[in-house]
């Protein structure tokens, strides 16, 4: 909306199930409408969840977490899974230490699913283990937990220019009773300022082109013409989209002021040369 395009012709658009990509969680568009090829994306926002930096670390084997400490810590509830050391040592003897260390490090919930499916849970380090219910003791304890380890989510926001372009040409394109021209925003205007002298002579011309070459050093896209009628002028600027056009003629030889001419109302006022440039710099803020 801030570059001209309407907000009555931009939607949001969430993806159906099977639009999205295998990573995302959630993935919306944002839509234009064109009166030719009818709603268009322009900009498409994924939540890529955790996939990412999960991804990275699981073939990396590099933790890529962040710790979240909370405010206060928190009392939970939770389940451990220790060995049944009577039977655990007998069984595996001397490599029973760091089977029991895979075990503790393991997750509980995957543990208790592979009990419930097959009856054993499978430890591979050097070697298989096979853990059956019987190895293990499960117990609830209370923890005091001061904060959690979170891997971060990614939000993928991704477009290109073309069709922004487009979609800003299209919805700036006016068409009135008086004149068909391009209506865009002051921030996208691709030409910022028209500078004219009124008539092609000596005295307004000499003043014009001072202007065009002091307003482009202050870093002002100019456009300077000195063919035809002020009118044909005016009307060529407009049919591009320039915002503003200062208009130099017999009386700026005495007064030091010139004309600005608002492109869409086509009002009118005298600037004095010497403030033209701050006239400039708070319209194109």
């Amino acid at each position: 909306t801030e570059i001209g395009i309407p907000e009555d012709v931009l939607r949001f658009r969430q993806h159906l199930k099977g639009e999205m990509a295998h990573y995302a969680l959630d993935c919306w568009d944002v839509e234009v409408l064109t009166d030719k090829y009818g709603w268009v994306e322009i900009i498409g926002i994924a939540d890529r969840g955790d996939y990412d930096l999960s991804s990275h670390s699981k073939f990396s084997n590099d933790e890529l977490n962040v710790f979240v400490e909370y405010d206060e810590p928190k009392k939970v509830q939770k389940t451990v899974v220790k060995p049944n050391l009577s039977k655990f040592g007998p069984i595996f003897k001397g490599d029973s230490p760091k089977v029991k260390q895979a075990i503790e490090e393991s997750d509980v919930d995957e543990i208790k699913e592979a009990l419930e499916k097959d009856g054993k849970f499978t430890v591979e380090l050097d070697k298989v283990y096979e853990v059956t219910e019987d190895l293990l003791i499960f117990e609830e304890v209370e923890e005091d937990i001061t904060g959690e380890k979170i891997v971060p989510h990614v939000i993928e926001p991704s477009f290109g220019i073309d069709r922004i372009t487009y979609s800003v040409l299209l919805h700036s394109f006016t068409e009135t009773d008086e004149k068909d021209y391009f209506k865009f925003d002051k921030s996208v205007a691709p030409v910022q300022l028209g500078i004219f002298p009124l008539v092609n002579k000596e005295g307004p011309r000499e003043i014009a082109q001072e202007l065009t070459e002091t307003l482009r050093m202050a870093g002002f896209t100019v456009e300077y013409d000195a063919t035809g009628t002020i009118g044909k002028r005016y009307a060529r600027a407009d049919e591009i989209g320039v915002p503003l056009a200062v208009t130099v003629d017999f009386d700026t030889l005495e007064d030091n002021q010139v004309t600005v001419r608002d492109r869409d109302t086509e009002a009118q006022e005298r600037i004095p040369i010497a403030d033209l440039k701050d006239y400039l710099e708070k319209y194109y803020k």
